[in-house]
């Protein structure tokens, strides 16, 4: 379902409203990415079973599949908690 959010909380977090967008999208990369790493060691898992079941049966066992949250509602929902702490990058000039 979709929701709308008001300003005023994303503003509790962050200074304004863009922001906050580049806070949400680096934080949802990675849960994109961490998310895209345990799908590769399971599929790495299922691909082992299946190269030793092989040469015992023909018939392949159901895969299941594991079904995570879209990255960007994780990321929305940690920030509207408060849960993402971020800081800027100091510029060392030399």
């Amino acid at each position: 379902m979709v929701s709308t959010i008001p300003l005023d909380d994303i503003e509790k977090y962050a200074e304004n409203i863009y922001e906050a967008i580049v806070i949400m999208a680096l934080r949802a990369r990675q849960v994109n990415d961490e998310q895209k790493q345990l799908i590769l060691r399971e599929r790495e898992q299922y691909d082992d079973f299946n190269l030793l079941d092989e040469e015992q049966t023909e018939k392949k066992p159901e895969r299941t599949f594991t079904k995570f949250p879209k990255p960007t509602a994780v990321a929305l929902e940690e920030f509207l908690s408060g849960k993402l702490k971020y800081k800027y990058q100091e510029d060392t000039e030399e």
